[in-house]
């Protein structure tokens, strides 16, 4: 069973990754480790239109992650890969249940977003070592097709969304003006 999991760049080719199958990579002797995450950490304002179900605003997001390789034979730490990713998404929702203390919208968005990673791995017992810098620029549409608040001054929301960089599922606690 073979796979292919890596990145591209259009200056460094390929940054790391390959064909490989179960844990190896790069080659025979090193592995991954596991993959650690912060999550989506996200931030949002929304102007409410008076009389209208409709609500503008945008969401500030960061991510984060890091993984190790290390040595098969000893165990060594051979190299890492890390990255951080920031988003701005300006989003347009419409209330289609507006009620005092519960509402239910949909919304659309467009997600801009800044991916930074940084790459090094050491090769032949440190003699080599392969290092990476790369900060790129994407964008992605995003849809939230369903998603709610419960409470009049302090509330609790959720929603799902599909595509964009704010989360799969997001919830929390807001505070209304």
């Amino acid at each position: 069973f073979y796979y292919y999991n890596g990145y591209y760049n259009s200056y460094y080719g390929y940054l790391y990754g390959g064909w490989y199958s179960g844990n190896n990579y790069q080659e025979a002797s090193t592995y991954q480790g596991a993959t650690k995450t912060t999550g989506v950490f996200n931030g949002s304002y929304f102007y409410n239109m008076s009389n209208l179900r409709f609500s503008f605003g945008g969401t500030l997001s960061y991510s984060g992650y890091n993984t190790d390789f290390y040595n098969r034979v000893d165990d060594t730490k051979t190299g890492y890969l890390k990255g951080h990713n920031f988003a701005f998404t300006p989003v347009i929702r419409y209330s289609w249940l507006s009620k005092e203390k519960f509402r239910l919208h949909a919304g659309i968005g467009w997600s801009f977003y800044w991916d930074i990673i940084r790459y090094k791995m050491d090769t032949n017992k440190g003699t080599q070592t392969t290092k990476c810098s790369d900060t790129t620029f994407d964008n992605a549409f995003m849809i939230t097709p369903i998603g709610f608040s419960f409470g009049k001054e302090i509330f609790v929301f959720g929603e799902a969304n599909l595509g964009g960089r704010t989360g799969n599922f997001v919830g929390g606690v807001g505070y209304r003006f």
